[in-house]
């Protein structure tokens, strides 16, 4: 999928899972391993791409006040699923973009969102964006931002954060690969 607009352009468009199954036991399940799969041959379309920037936007990152956006330059953390922690630790370290989580950010708040960026260490980060980071981009090649699902804006609002983003990636003239990430209703198959 490709959309020139102005200097920068969306590259790529992945919807993924982010339950931790599959990056953490997929051959425990025909399902599990077969969505693994997919993740491969996304992280290959990924590698193949010209992207230079990955933007996750996760819905199993929820935000009640407004819209948040990782900007701690390599945060780096333990991740163990509050739900699935049976299923082991998931550590990870990732390279986010801090100059665009902050122009985001601005664009965002310049089209009348509440928004801002987080950058403390240990703060929790989603399992969704974890699993998918670590499957696209394990080595962590191409810089990402991750931002939050604001549980109170409906589709107007988000449609209006997009745009922020969209102005985000015209200003910087960026290449992207945009992920996003949901559970698809925890229902891979259903025969």
């Amino acid at each position: 999928m490709s959309q020139e607009r102005g200097e920068g352009a969306v590259v790529k468009g992945f919807i993924v899972s982010g339950l931790p199954h599959i990056l953490l036991c997929p051959e425990r399940n025909p399902g599990w391993a077969d969505v693994r799969a997919g993740y491969e041959a996304a992280r290959a379309e990924l590698e193949a791409s010209d992207a230079d920037l990955l933007v996750v936007y996760s819905t199993m990152w929820p935000s009640v006040i407004g819209h948040q956006i990782q900007a701690r330059p390599e945060p780096e953390w333990v991740h163990v699923d509050e739900l699935f922690h049976d299923l082991g630790s998931i550590p990870y370290r990732f390279r986010i973009d801090t100059d665009f989580a902050q122009m985001w950010q601005q664009r965002a708040t310049e089209r009348g969102l509440s928004a801002r960026t987080v950058d403390y260490h240990g703060f929790p980060i989603d399992t969704g964006s974890v699993v998918a980071l670590k499957l696209l981009n394990p080595d962590n090649r191409i810089p990402s931002v991750i931002c939050s699902s604001n549980v109170y804006a409906d589709r107007a609002e988000t449609v209006v954060f997009a745009k922020a983003c969209r102005d985000a990636i015209e200003a910087g003239a960026r290449k992207v690969a945009v992920v996003v990430v949901m559970s698809l209703s925890n229902r891979f198959f259903t025969d």
